[in-house]
């Protein structure tokens, strides 16, 4: 069954957008590099990751900016790799697949009998590896274990049937967007190099938490329509909806409202940062709250018009 739905429009009048001028090189790329592994699917030509990336880290060097585009072209090539074997509903296949794959990028290499999606993640470890310290690929990796977690907690979720509660699918949701990995990126693609304090205490980590809301719920309404055609119940609107007890029309406008109010917390605590002794540390600092701000805009004009979600027409909302 569907009904027609018009999307809410999200505005941030506030925040700045960009693309960067490699967006279509970078796209191009990304195809060739899972394509040279044997990894090219229909659903990764479908989703312009390249586009992704080039509106996200606006301001990244070409070589940077590449490797954030294959780490985000990764994250959609996994999922489609976890559909094709079904293992969307099976957590312990998925422990096996993921403790394998967080081997490798803390430093092993992947064995002949690995996917090819083991592969490319040491691939992409060693290019990376060459722009950033030990310690951020320790932190990076820890921030990429709790989004396996969450990936499978939500296949416990469907295995049982389960329907997550409101506040559990909200705590979760900050990690299973795999928000926290695609923000540390910024250091790389910036140039920058911040006490991690900085990052993940007070009012950064508070400005991350909020994006981290803003973005995964503005997805979530992006999306609906393509998770609910693959009975998928981890979608902020469909959670209302059931666990409210409300139509979906209200559970779309109630999603916007969260998130409006997600928009005007961020920006009263721009009103409200610190000022640091050390003139490199408040401008970079400064750049990676502007880089937050491009990952909110950017990921909603890379959502409108995305292949990813238009197969669905946008109108039609699954019940």
């Amino acid at each position: 069954m569907t009904v027609a739905f018009k999307l809410p429009e999200l505005i941030y009048p506030s925040f700045c957008s960009d693309i960067s001028p490699y967006a279509d090189e970078i796209h191009q790329n990304t195809l060739q590099w899972a394509f040279s592994y044997g990894i090219m699917t229909e659903s990764l030509e479908k989703t312009p990751s390249g586009f992704l990336a080039s509106r996200t880290y606006p301001k990244a060097s070409k070589d940077t900016l590449q490797i954030a585009a294959d780490w985000l072209a990764w994250l959609f090539l996994l999922d489609d790799e976890v559909d094709n074997a079904n293992l969307g509903q099976e957590p312990d296949q998925l422990y096996i697949l993921h403790s394998q794959l967080l081997s490798i990028l803390r430093g092993n290499s992947p064995s002949p009998q690995d996917w090819a999606i083991a592969h490319l993640l040491a691939n992409w470890r060693d290019r990376a590896s060459c722009y950033v310290s030990k310690d951020w690929m320790e932190r990076y990796s820890y921030m990429v274990a709790l989004y396996l977690e969450a990936n499978r907690w939500e296949a416990r979720n469907r295995k049982l049937g389960i329907v997550p509660d409101v506040e559990d699918y909200i705590a979760m949701r900050s990690f299973s967007g795999s928000m926290y990995p695609c923000f540390a990126l910024m250091e790389m693609t910036e140039g920058i190099e911040l006490p991690f304090y900085i990052v993940q205490s007070g009012v950064g980590e508070s400005l991350q938490q909020i994006a981290c809301n803003i973005v995964c719920w503005s997805n979530d309404i992006f999306s609906y329509s393509k998770e609910r055609k693959y009975q998928d119940v981890h979608n902020l609107v469909y959670v209302l909806h059931k666990h409210k007890n409300i139509n979906l029309q209200s559970a779309f406008t109630q999603v916007k409202t969260m998130h409006d109010k997600e928009v005007n917390k961020f920006e009263q605590l721009l009103l409200e940062l610190p000022v640091y002794k050390s003139p490199q540390i408040e401008d970079n600092f400064l750049r990676f709250i502007k880089g937050l701000e491009y990952w909110i805009t950017g990921n909603r004009d890379w959502s409108i018009g995305n292949p990813r979600y238009e197969q669905f027409e946008a109108s039609e909302v699954f019940v």
